[in-house]
């Protein structure tokens, strides 16, 4: 598997992090979601659709996207607002979310 480095390269275990922060919300995210009843009875859909979402999130994030996410986390602001967060974003879950549509 190969990735671009950003120039703000965040460290492994800040990506373990990130991932292991992600895939809670997400998975959350995915069991609310109504779009979703038809899938409810088979949760690892949930689980494969989730994890492939937060590693590309996990492996394409720099710091300062990072630190976007964490902030709005904290201070209930949505961090969709900021363009680069929202194309990040868009870019991870594209292939990621295609099988549940």
């Amino acid at each position: 598997m190969t990735c671009s480095l950003n120039a703000q390269e965040i460290s492994s275990t800040q990506k373990v992090a990130f991932y292991n922060s992600c895939m809670p919300s997400c998975l959350k995210e995915q069991n609310s979601s109504p779009d979703n009843a038809s899938l409810m009875d088979i949760p690892f859909v949930f689980n494969a659709v989730c994890s492939c979402y937060c590693t590309r999130m996990a492996m394409r994030i720099n710091s300062k996207q990072s630190s976007l996410l964490m902030r709005g986390s904290l201070d209930g602001s949505d961090p969709l607002a900021n363009a680069e967060i929202k194309q990040l974003v868009e870019e991870s879950a594209q292939k990621c979310f295609a099988s549940l549509q």
